[in-house]
């Protein structure tokens, strides 16, 4: 992701009247909506099914 991207998509929300967004909040997001990012308790139901979704994902050590 270019990190152009965030910073509009930030500044384009502080212009509508969004406040307290940030570039590493906007590029976080992305994280999490794709898949790369499965930030949800392993108790939480939700973490095996998000898991499950992307089985390919190669996890750094």
């Amino acid at each position: 992701m270019s990190k152009s991207i965030p910073t509009a998509s930030t500044n384009e929300m502080a212009r509508c009247g969004w406040c307290g967004s940030d570039p590493i909040y906007i590029a976080y997001a992305f994280m999490q909506a794709v898949g790369v990012v499965n930030d949800h308790l392993v108790s939480c139901p939700r973490h095996a099914a998000c898991a499950s979704m992307r089985p390919d994902l190669n996890r750094p050590i």
